[in-house]
């Protein structure tokens, strides 16, 4: 971390406070993505100078007090400017964004910072450090099964043996597996709001299958009792997104093969990798 300014890595910390309803423990999320060269400072260029002439070659970016040679500003397509660097090796894409790792560094200070607090004894407050340590050195790579995860397992917890359970969405559901609930994924992309912070959103969807004679009150049943009582009691999904909100509620058949009747519900996620 040395050299970086102080204020930069204090704003990819975020601090969750104890809820009186739920998890009663405080979280700390910490984002160890890289930080983007454009957030050092004002970007300007140094040009250099040969017997009292301009010269472009040679000359440096200087960003706040750090020179990066061979490096330029450009605004990329999603309207942001970002130093950009040509990139060896690179066949496809050899111009890159110019970013400051701190994965290492950050790790690193988080685990000395829980070490000094274990050793000295405060046996409640290294277990809250410790719990956060999961938080923060999740892969970013596996969050869409931990969210579904953790959805189906609450899921299991309301439901017990009473239905089938599945992890995405089903390409067949058989007559014998019903009644069945199934959550998944979709429309996941990149919003790009913060800099410095790969946040993205996604809709989750859950869904009940049961018998296709069964009229829509039934699947009504499943959802007030079942479904949504559940969803409004997921402590371990507030580790992994941001925001749940709900986008609709639909109803759906099975034309061709008259196996089953859904009913799905939908919420837009937002979540930071």
């Amino acid at each position: 971390m040395k050299g970086i300014p102080l204020k930069l890595v204090r704003q990819r910390v975020r601090v969750f406070k104890a809820s009186p309803s739920g998890k009663m423990t405080a979280r700390i999320r910490v984002n160890r993505g890289n930080l983007p060269a454009i957030k050092l400072g004002t970007a300007r260029v140094r040009l250099a100078r040969r017997g009292g002439k301009l010269q472009y070659r040679g000359s440096v970016l200087k960003v706040g007090k750090y020179l990066f040679r061979d490096a330029f500003i450009q605004q990329l397509a999603n309207g942001r400017w970002h130093v950009m660097r040509r990139i060896d090796g690179k066949n496809r894409y050899p111009i890159d964004v110019v970013k400051i790792p701190l994965s290492g560094p950050l790790t690193q200070a988080f685990e000395d910072a829980r070490d000094h607090i274990i050793a000295g004894g405060n046996a409640e407050t290294a277990g809250v450090c410790t719990e956060t340590t999961t938080e923060v050195m999740a892969d970013p790579m596996n969050r869409h099964t931990q969210i579904r995860q953790v959805v189906l397992a609450r899921l299991r917890e309301q439901c017990g043996d009473s239905a089938t359970f599945f992890d995405g969405l089903p390409a067949f559901v058989d007559a014998q597996e019903l009644p069945a609930v199934a959550v998944w994924l979709s429309d996941a992309q990149y919003t790009g709001k913060m800099t410095d912070e790969d946040d993205w959103q996604a809709v989750l969807h859950i869904a009940v299958f049961i018998r296709a004679q069964a009229p829509d009150s039934e699947l009504d049943m499943w959802m007030e009792s079942t479904i949504f009582p559940a969803l409004n009691d997921v402590p371990a999904l507030s580790g992994l997104i941001d925001t749940l909100i709900p986008l609709g509620f639909n109803y759906q058949r099975d034309n061709e093969m008259a196996t089953w009747a859904m009913a799905e519900i939908t919420y837009q996620i937002t979540y930071t990798n």
